[in-house]
């Protein structure tokens, strides 16, 4: 009998099988937590995005108020904003869809228009800002660059994402 005590004073996160005082409902909650993993994570996998969105949504106010007086620099933000969270919630819709190839040919033009969709909204975040970039900056040549780069990323990840 005192192995059995130094045992459960040893570990005190056990529950003590000699003990039915403890009620059952516990138990029973404590498995469906334990095997319900994926509704746990679920409801847990919007909680990155939705700090994400805090974090943006924090520095958009810090920004607007020192662009507040110049209607280019908010346009600009604005659309840059805008953007980015259609863009994530484009993502979110993708990644949302089976992976798997369906026997309903819904799903599969879906997942294209998405794409497409996808790839128009990165294609007009880049332009935006290697617009942004070149018009105040950069002297000619490097505009070039810039342009030239940014041309390239936009095609190839039309090939990427769309073809």
């Amino acid at each position: 009998m005192d192995a059995v005590k130094k045992n459960n004073a040893a570990a005190p996160d056990l529950p003590n099988p000699q003990c039915p005082s403890e009620p059952k409902t516990h138990r029973i909650h404590d498995q469906m937590l334990r095997t319900d993993g994926h509704a746990a994570a679920c409801c847990n996998a919007g909680v990155p995005a939705a700090v994400l969105m805090i974090f943006l949504g924090c520095i958009l106010v810090g920004t607007v108020r020192q662009v507040r007086d110049r209607p280019r620099d908010l346009a600009f933000l604005a659309f840059a904003y805008a953007d980015l969270a259609a863009l994530f919630l484009c993502l979110r819709r993708a990644e949302r869809l089976p992976r798997e190839p369906s026997p309903e040919e819904g799903a599969d033009e879906q997942r294209r228009r998405l794409q497409l969709v996808v790839w128009t909204l990165s294609a007009a975040l880049s332009c935006a800002f290697a617009y942004r970039v070149s018009l105040l900056i950069m002297p000619p040549v490097l505009v070039v660059a810039v342009w030239s780069m940014t041309s390239f990323v936009a095609v190839v990840g039309f090939f990427v994402l769309v073809l």
